[in-house]
């Protein structure tokens, strides 16, 4: 759409045609939550600032086409509100720019600031902070470019990053100006430096999002299943989804899950059965360092697991608990007792049954199930203990069925 006058008109996107996506923070002032409509002084302001960036092959003395999602995406009816929806990628793929209004940076001047200090003050405003604009800042390609609003000119991000800065003075600077642009690189994701695939395992995922926020927890999946480009029969599975199997379905929908996530101590886990194991968010939890929320070390080389109807399939080396605690754990499709008592007694059969079994013992620190041992045998039990514990805390054992090199663990 563009401004012909005081008169806002709708044009078609064509293959080609050159148009600007902006990209920006609802409550910054250009959103609105009960109707797709914005005050003409708005419509006005976003004009002008899209005219200011290079025409390319648009034409000079015209206004600039541009999308914003708070006019183009309609609040309803509610079909036409989902293909809408499903389709918010392609603003982003099909644009000859992204322009970045955000209200933090329109206060500040670029002039005369170098480069780490504009990488600073992205990193610090709210844009950068919120889920939505983490798709919108990483999906579009060269030559498309992603032009930063402030006070004196628009920026173009990627330019200045080519140019080389003067030497830091001090070894401190030094490492302040690579932190900030490997932050950048990472929280904004650039497609040069992070392709689409690698946002498809979850730590990577996790790593990205950590420090974002959305005021609508259920808009998570949605952002995530377009980012990841998932096929529009999952997108539409998700947006006709609510609350907690939205994200249940972006798990379903993952083609690797590492076996740590059995492990994860992240604070948030869903509640849908089968999908108990999962976080139940990518943001936030910052309680749960990275470490923390993908799993113990040493799980990540395993083979990958996978989420099935009835929990997290894992294959991991195995000690049967019937063995040496008769009645706590048997093959076939039985729940470990939730019984404190009967879960300090296999704890207590773990640690005895490991010192009674020295080459069992011999066994499992030369699978290093879990974590470096070296030859301490009494942090090699206790580490062997805490894995059994940690299935116990974060999930019922399902079922144990027998293959032929090892066991699976089903864990809900």
């Amino acid at each position: 759409m563009k401004l012909e006058g005081k008169m806002l008109s709708v044009q078609e996107a064509a293959t080609g045609s050159a148009f600007v996506a902006t990209s920006h923070v609802w409550a910054d002032g250009m959103g609105n939550p009960a109707a797709s409509t914005l005050p003409l002084c708005r419509i006005l302001e976003i004009q002008k600032l899209v005219n200011e960036l290079p025409k390319k092959n648009r034409d000079t003395q015209a206004n600039t086409p541009f999308w914003i999602d708070t006019l183009c995406v309609p609040r309803g009816p509610r079909d036409l509100r989902r293909i809408a929806l499903g389709q918010l990628r392609k603003p982003y793929e099909q644009a000859a720019d992204v322009l970045v209004l955000d209200s933090y940076l329109r206060r500040q001047a670029s002039a005369e600031r170098s480069t780490s200090e504009l990488l600073a003050l992205i990193a610090l405003c709210p844009w950068s902070h919120r889920l939505w604009t983490f798709q919108e800042g990483r999906i579009p390609r060269e030559p498309a470019c992603v032009w930063f609003s402030f006070q004196d000119a628009v920026v173009n991000l990627s330019s200045k990053l080519r140019t080389p800065e003067p030497h830091f003075p001090t070894p401190a600077g030094r490492t302040v100006s690579l932190r900030l642009l490997l932050g950048h690189q990472q929280t904004r994701a650039s497609a040069s430096f992070l392709p689409d695939e690698h946002l498809h395992h979850p730590s990577v995922l996790r790593q990205a999002l950590a420090g974002r926020r959305t005021s609508r927890s259920e808009d998570e999946a949605l952002c995530i299943s377009t980012l990841l480009n998932l096929a529009p029969d999952v997108a539409d599975k998700i947006i006709c989804s609510a609350g907690e199997a939205r994200m249940a379905a972006i798990w379903d929908h993952l083609p690797t899950i590492p076996v740590g996530i059995a492990f994860s101590k992240s604070t948030k886990k869903l509640n849908i059965s089968g999908f108990r194991w999962a976080p139940s968010t990518f943001m936030g939890d910052s309680d749960t360092s990275l470490k923390h929320w993908e799993g113990p070390n040493g799980t990540w080389a395993a083979p990958p697991a996978q989420a099935t109807p009835t929990g997290l399939a894992i294959r991991r080396p195995a000690m049967l608990l019937d063995e040496f605690c008769p009645g706590a754990l048997s093959e076939g499709d039985h729940e470990l007792s939730s019984d404190l008592t009967m879960r300090r007694q296999i704890v207590d059969a773990v640690v005895d049954f490991l010192r009674d079994h020295p080459n069992v013992l011999d066994l499992m620190k030369g699978i290093n199930v879990y974590g470096q041992w070296g030859e301490d045998d009494d942090l090699a039990i206790r580490d062997c203990v805490g894995l059994v514990e940690a299935f116990v805390e974060y999930g019922d054992f399902l079922s144990v069925n027998t293959t032929q090199t090892d066991r699976i663990w089903c864990l809900d």
